[in-house]
Formats: structure tokens, sequence, C-alpha cells
């Protein structure tokens, strides 16, 4: 398949590029998006499939976990909820921006245990998983409209 490129610095176009980046991200396809530091690639957590494949087009090791890129510190709660209380603080106030945690996710009512196994797999490393609130608001639009995280 060849790559769709969308335009995301004209206005009148944004809108329209965030909802076809969402429609390839929910069909499984391996997006690549601005951070406020680097380009990155990624695809849904809610994907098996695409999340192979985001590891096979990376190179990356199996046992090194990958980070999830989520829509805020609602999600981090979800994700983790047994959040300390320092790190709730510094998520609040870095977040959104270039601040990467990693918290505990081994409570049972962490919502990191509706990823598919495979997913968990990828992201969880002796009961943590690392997550962030990327600064573009062109990928905060894209995480608000999608259904889960983003790896």
């Amino acid at each position: 398949m060849a790559p769709l490129v969308l335009d995301i610095e004209s206005p009148e176009m944004q809108r329209d590029s965030v909802h076809q980046a969402v429609q390839a991200i929910a069909e499984g396809q391996v997006v690549a998006f601005p951070t406020e530091t680097v380009y990155g690639i990624g695809a849904s957590a809610l994907n098996e499939d695409a999340v192979n494949r985001l590891f096979e087009i990376k190179g990356r090791p199996e046992n090194q976990p990958m980070t999830l890129a989520i829509k805020g510190y609602e999600a981090a709660l979800d994700l983790a909820p047994a959040m300390c209380p320092l790190s709730r603080r510094l998520a609040r106030r870095t977040w959104p921006g270039p601040l990467t945690l990693v918290l505990d996710a081994s409570n049972s009512d962490s919502a990191v245990f509706q990823l598919p196994e495979f997913v968990q797999q990828r992201v969880i490393s002796n009961g943590r998983v690392g997550m962030r609130v990327p600064q573009n608001n062109t990928l905060l639009d894209v995480l608000e409209l999608s259904t889960g995280p983003l790896v």
C-alpha cells in the first residue's frame, strides 16, 4: 500500500487530515506523526496486527517495551490507577509535553489489561508501562478521536 501523506500545516486541511489519520489507525495502519521532539511511527494499541507490523518496521526487540501515547491525564489514571501522588502531580504539570512516565500497571483495575495480550507483552515490563501525552495539537486531536492509545 502506498503511503498517504496528509497536510497538517494548512488550517483548512487539518481537520480532514485528522479524520483521515484516525480512520487509518482504526483500519490497523501504521502512521507517522510529529511530536514535540521527533517524528514517530505508531499504531493503535487495540490492534495486535498493527502493533506487530510496527515492531517489524522498527526492528525493535520484543523484550524492549514501547511507550503508549495517550490523550491526557485521565487516560493515564485509567492505565495506572495506583499512580502515586508525585507522579500525578508531575503528569498534571508537564503534560502535554516531552515527558514519558513509567508507571505501575500491575493493578487489576488497569485499563492496560483490556489491550490484546500480544500488545500487553509489548508495552508492559516488570508490571510497569511507559506513557506520555505528546505536545502536538494535531496528534492530540488524533488521540482524542481515536478509540484507545497509540503504541
